[in-house]
């Protein structure tokens, strides 16, 4: 796997571009900013290309068959750059079980060995244990086990029912990933990498917004797979649609929207247009959407800039759509564009 760092030409501010190599899938590459998503599509195996950032970002990563080259500087990128961690609903769920190997144990033992306090609590405690000890022993040969802080989270248990609301889900998740990802740079020295793997999964309309901004407020880099708008990257630095495992949103796609369009859109109004179609009907790409100007349908658009993007867009993408454009209401060189005028 060969994963490579570089930058977009000038006037189309994408952050970085990683492109990954494998053995087990054809290059592949993703924008990335500070927050970034992946649409999931239905042609591309998103979870195989995430398991492989996931693995090669690893403390203990042995794997030999790994390049990963910045091309701007033209050298070669350490694994150790980054600590990926890979989650979801599911596992922020199993961290409720403070299983010894799990985040939330310790962030827990993390916290209470830095608390001054704590070592005088465990002292007294064993000393009480011995107090117990000598009213017990009968001159038999007993001994307590040392009490320590690992013996005392054993004994923690969550009783949601303690905590208003905290049987909802949305509750438990903006409660305990803050203190996971706060474990996440304790254990990555700030170097972590967060894939999360469908945000939206079992949440409200309302509770997908409010996640959103918890995810917003996180101090690590994030990569969320996902199939909601409200999960998709504020900018198209972020943005990603890959069919059959090509990114379909890229420098060069802008550009040539840019410079083969019928009428003189500026580069910047293309890249909104894009970011605005997409977070508003990617839902409806590969669904066969009929796109019109004038009454209800799958893909709704009005301003010939947004009707030249998707149409382009999906042509790109190879997706089949019906257009159904009333011409009288576009401009002659888009609708020639469009092949709805013969003048």
């Amino acid at each position: 796997m060969i994963i490579e760092h570089c930058y977009s030409k000038a006037g189309v501010a994408m952050k970085q571009i990683w492109q990954i190599r494998s053995s087990q899938l054809n290059h592949v590459t993703l924008n990335l900013g500070e927050y970034t998503s992946i649409y999931n599509e239905n042609e591309t195996n998103e979870e195989l290309i995430l398991s492989l950032i996931y693995q090669y970002f690893q403390p203990r990563n042995r794997n030999k068959d790994v390049l990963i080259k910045e091309l701007i500087e033209d050298v070669e990128v350490s694994s150790k750059s980054h600590v990926a961690f890979m989650i979801s609903h599911n596992d922020i769920e199993q961290e409720h079980q403070l299983a010894a190997s799990s985040i939330l144990n310790k962030k827990l033992q993390y916290d209470m060995n830095q608390n001054i306090e704590v070592s005088g609590y465990i002292n007294s405690i064993n000393v009480l244990m011995e107090d117990l000890l000598e009213e017990v022993k009968r001159k038999l040969p007993l001994k307590v086990k040392p009490f320590d802080i690992k013996q005392f989270i054993k004994q923690l248990n969550f009783e949601y029912e303690l905590e208003a609301d905290y049987s909802r889900l949305i509750v438990r998740l903006k409660q305990l990933l803050p203190l996971l990802v706060e474990q996440m740079n304790n254990l990555s020295n700030n170097k972590g990498l967060l894939i999360y793997l469908y945000p939206e999964a079992n949440l409200s309309i309302k509770e997908r917004l409010i996640f959103r901004e918890v995810l917003n407020d996180l101090p690590i880099k994030i990569i969320v797979l996902t199939q909601s708008r409200y999960f998709l990257a504020d900018s198209i630095d972020g943005l990603n649609y890959l069919r059959n495992s090509k990114q379909m949103i890229t420098v060069d796609f802008i550009e040539n929207c840019y410079w083969e369009a019928p009428l003189n859109f500026k580069r910047e109004d293309i890249v909104v247009s894009l970011k605005n179609v997409f977070d508003q009907y990617s839902h409806c790409f590969e669904i066969h959407p009929t796109i019109t100007n004038y009454h209800l349908g799958d893909i709704m658009v009005f301003k010939d800039i947004d009707i030249y993007v998707i149409v382009r867009f999906l042509r790109f993408c190879k997706l089949d759509y019906i257009l159904d454009i009333d011409d009288t209401k576009i401009s002659e060189p888009l609708a020639l564009y469009l092949g709805l005028s013969t003048s």
